[in-house]
């Protein structure tokens, strides 16, 4: 059983979302965090820097297959 929503962080969060893109969540960790780690998976870390370098080089393959922002 999960523990019940608290709203006032719940607004912070939705507030927060409604004027952010994933990309600019994750420059905006990357510029704060550069070098602070942002993922651990099978004992490797990956900072913040170097996870929104991964997202870019994926935008730009989406892009070069004909993917535009904004579409589903």
């Amino acid at each position: 059983m999960s523990a019940a929503p608290t709203p006032a962080v719940d607004s912070q969060v939705d507030a927060h979302l409604n004027f952010t893109t994933v990309g600019t969540t994750l420059e905006r960790a990357a510029r704060l965090h550069g070098d602070r780690t942002a993922i651990v998976m099978e004992g490797v870390r990956v900072p913040h820097a170097e996870v929104l370098a991964h997202a870019r080089r994926f935008a730009r393959a989406l892009a070069g297959q004909g993917v535009r922002p904004g579409e589903p």
